[in-house]
């Protein structure tokens, strides 16, 4: 009844649009809206970045991974948050 190359492609299409829109609400300011209520801090964390720039270009990475290769990033590109992907290129056995 259904196509399997249809719904790959429609699946993939879904995950773009997932990563494009996590995109924009990471780099949105949520807050914009909120009023301001007392003393907030003056910067934010470091390790907050660190955390959130790994994860999102994990996720950048995982998803142009298997959409050019259709393959799942190695454990070496995963531990190098997604940097590994596009610096040294897969090699398959």
């Amino acid at each position: 009844m259904f196509n399997a190359g249809t719904m790959q492609g429609a699946g993939m299409k879904l995950k773009l649009i997932i990563a494009a829109l996590s995109i924009v609400l990471i780099s949105s300011q949520a807050n914009a809206l909120v009023p301001a209520s007392g003393p907030r801090a003056q910067a934010t964390p470091a390790a907050v970045w660190v955390i959130f720039g790994c994860t999102g270009s994990l996720m950048i990475s995982a998803l142009a991974a298997n959409y050019v290769q259709h393959r799942q990033l190695t454990p070496y590109e995963a531990a190098t948050c997604g940097i590994g992907y596009w610096f040294a290129p897969y090699k398959p056995r």
